[in-house]
């Protein structure tokens, strides 16, 4: 039966990568829309990329909750849940009939989606099946996430092409009824053998696998939390703002949108390799100095985009921004290592606030930058500002446990 177990891991993994790879993958998909839905809706880049701002900003809300969720009940019944919600979500913005209902389906329905079936209940899912080659194994989940821009941004593209970007949206939402959710329900399990921590069939490392556990108010009581918490939004104001516009802005360029994609699509590709070997990187040398190179390498991909700038710049992104990929897998490996894979969900979920609201804030200025100036350049330039600094913020993490005891005296 231990044998089992410890082959399951993987499967679990498995599952978390699908789940990850379509709910991102969706969500970021949002730049192949982006053009088609501007026209429809006769509206200025700010407000359409007000819509993922929106939906970003209430998901950030939802995400300590989510994460608080999956540690009390199970990651199950949040991602069955998650898969559910968001599959409505997308089948109804086939029948959306003006940009006001888009965004109340973007900030309530499809917030509540994302935010259940990505990467919070994942990565509390798979750290409690991992001691050993936790990062690898939160990797390896977590490049679902390139993989959403492999595969669903040609895909999204296709279907726009084809059918609209109504009929789109709503072939993606019928998918995740179909495929994601039985999937979910037939595969997931919350833990191993869903006995007691000490218990569990994962190989003894002392507390760590006793199941140590750090309340949130205590992990919010150190520096490091608040530099997880600051570094995560780094990457949040960045991506909103990459994954918002770089279509747009190469469309500007004069490449067509298929192209684009397929440009996205090769960076999350290069961040599937890049992203696995970081994370294993990790496993032996530590967390922290990875991910400053991590975030280094965002602020240089915004750099390339603000002084280089029209076509030549984007495949110079796409390999760059391929290369900054595995910043959820290392924050979460460093949450679990720190504080105990029982609280990953609660405590990651906090960190994840800071993602999605300088996501949201990412997105929604860009689109306002370039209404007031006819540029991205100035805002470009501020992510990489920000790039930088989450470098620097990065480095200094220490990365000692929280020991129960500390814990318990805190409490």
């Amino acid at each position: 039966m231990k044998a089992f177990r410890v082959e399951y891991q993987w499967v679990i993994t498995g599952v978390a990568f699908f789940t990850m790879l379509m709910s991102s993958g969706v969500r970021q998909s949002f730049g192949a829309f982006f053009t088609p839905m501007q026209t429809e809706f006769a509206t200025g880049r700010a407000s359409l990329a007000l819509t993922m701002s929106i939906g970003l900003l209430v998901g950030a809300f939802c995400q300590p909750l989510v994460g608080k969720l999956a540690d009390s009940f199970g990651a199950k019944v949040v991602l069955a849940a998650g898969s559910a919600v968001t599959g409505t979500g997308l089948i109804a913005l086939t029948f959306a009939p003006s940009l006001l209902v888009v965004y109340a389906i973007f900030g309530l329905v499809l917030a509540i989606g994302f935010s259940a079936s990505g990467i919070i209940p994942n990565s509390a899912l798979v750290t409690r099946w991992f001691v050993e080659r936790r990062a690898l194994a939160l990797s390896i989940a977590t490049a679902g996430f390139s993989m959403g821009q492999v595969v669903l941004l040609p895909v999204a593209a296709q279907l726009i092409e084809a059918v609209g970007w109504r009929h789109a949206y709503g072939i993606l939402g019928l998918t995740f009824f179909v495929i994601v959710l039985p999937t979910v329900l037939l595969l997931v399990r919350n833990d191993p053998g869903h006995k007691a921590p000490s218990d569990d069939g994962i190989k003894s490392q002392g507390t760590e696998a006793q199941g140590h556990f750090t309340p949130m108010r205590v992990a919010m009581k150190t520096p490091s939390f608040w530099k997880l918490f600051g570094t995560f939004g780094v990457c949040g104001f960045t991506g909103g703002l990459v994954y918002t516009h770089l279509i747009p802005f190469s469309l500007d360029a004069g490449m067509s949108a298929t192209a684009a994609a397929n440009l996205l699509a090769a960076a999350g590709t290069i961040g599937l390799v890049g992203s696995i070997a970081v994370a294993s990187l990790s496993d032996r040398v530590g967390r922290k100095n990875p991910l400053s190179g991590l975030y280094f390498m965002k602020g240089f991909s915004l750099l390339v985009l603000a002084l280089v700038g029209g076509v030549a710049a984007v495949p110079i992104v796409a390999l760059t921004l391929g290369m900054s990929k595995g910043t959820g897998a290392l924050t979460s490996a460093m949450i679990g290592d720190k504080y105990g894979r029982f609280s990953v969900g609660a405590i990651f979920g906090m960190t994840f606030l800071a993602h999605e609201v300088a996501s949201a804030a990412g997105s929604y200025l860009g689109g306002l930058t370039f209404d007031l100036t006819g540029s991205y350049n100035s805002i470009f330039l501020v992510g990489a500002a920000v790039g930088l600094l989450g470098s620097i913020t990065a480095f200094t993490i220490s990365e000692r446990r929280v020991q129960p005891a500390e814990a318990v005296a805190a409490g």
